[in-house]
């Protein structure tokens, strides 16, 4: 045994650092005819393999315990199967799986074995246990590993489920290394200018595997393969985050009305099988199943563990469909592809939140007082002192207005008392402010209750002018009392001044706060950074 090697057999913990030589460590704890042998089916033909095949290599030894204690331990045990096959690929690599059943069962393990690959390193049953021992394992226990690098030293020993969520990306799997992930996966969130590159291709990590080109599940929509770098050019791509294949149709329709109007828009599928931990290859199939049968025509992404984790991680660790839209000339994306699909179907073409935010801010700003209250041949407010003094519309230009939506029914006296209140301290601070009070569902001045106490103007009620401005402010929702503020300049500032009242701050109601709650009406559900608006 390597005098160099940790002391004692009695050792319960392989710190980080320690000198660990797989090759002595294995030759003394096996028994003399034991060996070790490659995972094939054929074991007539199994030759044995010599120790010194570890010699210069990265080496990952994983203990895992039958009957597996959860479906999670079944998934770290294909995740260390799917992270060993990537860094197998560029060599100087082995995995040596140990297998302990409470029951001493060797057909269990042998059928457990089945999941890893033909070039992961087996060892006789009988000496399991001696392997077991010295890593601090026991039946019952969850899966642990310990990582040994080309020098010997032991890079880490503790549970495996960091590989089930950080896949290859993770190695060597130190705590600095993982903390170099979360820093850059927070300091370059979705929310950031990514590119298609970045988004796949980018990692401290070479050379293990990146995806380079892209495959269409049905090549009569196009050709089929392309690198994916060229996407980058595409003016509107969807990275479909696959998890469930629940958002498979809408976005099937979606993706075929954009083809049918001579819109551009792509779509990429990545697999994401995490959800209730699902085997990877059967989750494939299934999806697949569902784009022939429908004849869908999209772009798929090879699986790749790695960055299928990174992009999970990215959308925090979420299980459902998500669809993330790039678009690499305007430099954005939108990480909730999804919602504004769902809910605003091809309207929101091409399908971000900052995009709808943009178009909605631009057509309110081109409504004026003049558009809303001059209405026919009628193009005058009312008095609240007296039915019969008519004040044009135009000569409330170049004063800030105060618009007041009255909807009987939704927070009708609760925003009255709010604007009373204020009223005086605006009036104030400016004596030209002027009220107009526009009734919604009001037939007649004697409707208007409290609100005539006010020297307020009001706009005669006409069901069919309420409907008209109804529609031009409320085009995502439904009547209700809400303040409209018109700056000076005769353009809206906000269509929900109020808040400013609510918040005890009633000079900031003509603050340009537009754009901030046109997301809340759209979007009040998910969470959206201020550098998208």
């Amino acid at each position: 045994m390597d005098t160099r090697m940790i002391n004692s057999e009695t050792t319960r913990f392989l710190e980080r650092g320690s000198y660990l030589n797989v090759k002595s460590f294995m030759s003394t704890h096996m028994s003399k005819y034991g060996g070790l042998f490659r995972n094939i089916s054929d074991k007539e033909d199994n030759d044995t393999v010599d120790f010194d095949i570890f010699e210069g290599k990265v080496v990952m030894i994983c203990c895992f315990s039958l009957p597996a204690l959860s479906t999670f331990d079944s998934a770290v045990a294909q995740a260390v199967s799917l992270v060993s096959s990537e860094m197998h690929v560029f060599g100087a690599f082995e995995l040596v799986v140990v297998v302990k059943t409470s029951s001493d069962d060797v057909s269990a393990v042998n059928d457990f074995m089945s999941c890893f690959p033909s070039f992961c390193l087996t060892i006789p049953y009988a000496d399991c246990g001696k392997i077991c021992e010295f890593l601090d394992f026991s039946p019952g226990s969850e899966p642990v590993g310990v990582l040994v690098n080309r020098n010997h030293s032991v890079e880490w020993h503790k549970s495996l489920d960091v590989l089930l969520e950080y896949g290859v990306d993770g190695f060597p799997f130190t705590p600095e290394r993982l903390a170099r992930i979360t820093e850059r996966e927070q300091n370059c969130t979705l929310w950031r200018k990514w590119s298609m590159v970045s988004l796949f291709l980018s990692s401290t990590l070479v050379p293990y595997p990146k995806p380079r080109s892209l495959i269409r599940r049905n090549p009569g929509g196009g050709p089929g393969k392309e690198e994916i770098e060229s996407f980058n050019s595409k003016s509107c791509v969807g990275l479909y985050l696959c998890s469930t294949g629940n958002l498979i149709p809408t976005l099937d329709e979606i993706h075929k009305n954009c083809r049918d109007l001579g819109l551009e828009f792509d779509v990429i599928l990545v697999y994401m099988p995490f959800k209730d931990f699902v085997d990877p290859k059967l989750f494939q199939d299934r999806i697949n199943s569902i784009l022939e049968e429908r004849k869908i025509s999209w772009w798929v992404l090879p699986f790749v563990y790695w960055v299928s984790r990174r992009l999970w991680r990215l959308c925090h660790k979420d299980t459902e469909d998500r669809l993330i839209i790039v678009d690499p000339n305007e430099s954005f994306v939108e990480a909730h592809g999804e919602a504004v699909i769902r809910h605003f179907g091809m309207h929101a073409y091409p399908f971000s939140r900052r995009r709808m935010i943009d178009r909605e801010v631009e057509r309110l700003r081109d409504i004026t007082l003049e558009s809303l209250l001059v209405y026919r041949s009628r193009d005058y407010v009312i008095g609240m002192d007296s039915c019969s003094r008519h004040v044009p519309v135009a000569s409330l230009e170049g004063k800030n207005v105060i618009l007041y939506l009255g909807y009987v029914g939704h927070q009708y006296d609760e925003l009255y008392d709010q604007l009373s209140t204020g009223y005086c301290q605006m009036k104030a601070r400016d004596p030209d402010l002027e009220v107009v009070f526009v009734g919604l569902n009001i037939k007649s001045l004697c409707d208007f209750g409290s609100v005539c106490a006010m020297p307020w103007l009001v706009c005669a009620y006409d069901p069919d002018h309420a409907d008209l401005v109804s529609k031009q402010i409320f085009r995502y929702g439904g009547k209700r009392s809400t303040l409209v503020a018109f700056g000076n300049d005769g353009r809206i500032r906000s269509v929900c001044a109020q808040r400013a009242i609510w918040s005890f701050d009633p000079d900031s109601v003509f603050n340009d706060n537009l754009r901030w709650e046109i997301f809340a009406e759209l979007f009040g559900n998910h969470p959206l950074p201020q550098c998208c608006l």
